[in-house]
């Protein structure tokens, strides 16, 4: 069981040492990365928050998935990768098991990032975004899976949006 834990999840080095601190945690949503934000400037993006957090004595961790292994905390390289992939998903909460499966790469959602953070003690991340109510909800019924998560969930979520 625990060899097939270390394949499925990836922990930066510098991310467990602010796991296991009294310091403060940061964590940024790779949603907004992968998907949202044009492929030039979702990098540059990523590696200024990554010094904001960083100035201020926080650890950041970028979540998401590379080949279907969660990655919390990514190396330059596998940041890259997660930026500028044009067949990453994006991956909530409902989608992991199919995602680890199917050995996705992609970002997360504020549900399936809050759901990794959680497992792994996170206890505070920061997004640009939370979903909501699709329009047409009612035809749809689409309701993001975020706010069940944000109900669910024991954790602080900072949205600018």
């Amino acid at each position: 069981m625990k060899n097939l834990i270390n394949y499925l999840l990836a922990i930066v080095f510098s991310v467990l040492g602010g796991l296991t601190s009294i310091t403060g945690y940061k964590y940024f949503n790779d949603d907004n990365n992968s998907v949202t934000i044009q492929s030039n400037d979702n990098l540059k993006f990523a590696n200024k928050a990554d010094s904001f957090c960083r100035k201020f004595g926080a650890v950041p961790a970028i979540i998401g998935l590379i080949d279907g292994r969660i990655h919390i905390g990514f190396t330059f390289d596998q940041l890259a990768f997660i930026c500028n992939n044009k067949k990453n998903y994006k991956i909530s909460r409902r989608d992991l098991g199919l995602a680890i499966t199917n050995r996705w790469s992609g970002g997360t959602t504020v549900s399936a990032t809050m759901q990794i953070a959680n497992n792994v003690g996170i206890r505070v991340f920061s997004t640009g975004g939370i979903g909501g109510v699709h329009r047409n909800f009612n035809e749809s019924f689409d309701v993001s899976q975020d706010l069940f998560s944000l109900s669910e969930t024991p954790m602080i979520v900072v949205s600018s949006g």
